[in-house]
């Protein structure tokens, strides 16, 4: 079910760009990168995995606000809807 689920995401709105404010920002050991986006409306949890991380030209932390790109999908193993980050600006 969860595979479905994601292969109609991508077949619907990938790629996406979204903007927001990054909350609860964690560079894991092994370089990935877990954080949401948040808006007055809503948040979405992000992963951005260590080769996309490698490529930010800025410092990231809580309360900055961003422009992402990336491929919204399903991670299988909590059935929880995810933003794979490719791309982060910080924006002024």
């Amino acid at each position: 079910l969860c595979r479905a689920i994601s292969d109609s995401l991508d077949a619907r709105f990938n790629p996406v760009r979204v903007t927001g404010e990054l909350s609860g920002f964690v560079q894991a050991a092994s370089g990935h990168c877990y954080f949401s986006l948040k808006d007055d409306s809503g948040q979405m949890r992000c992963a951005m995995f260590k080769r996309a991380a490698s490529g930010l030209d800025f410092q990231a932390r809580d309360g900055q606000r961003v422009e992402v790109s990336g491929r919204l999908g399903v991670y299988e193993a909590r059935g929880e809807l995810q933003l794979v980050v490719e791309v982060a600006k910080q924006l002024v």
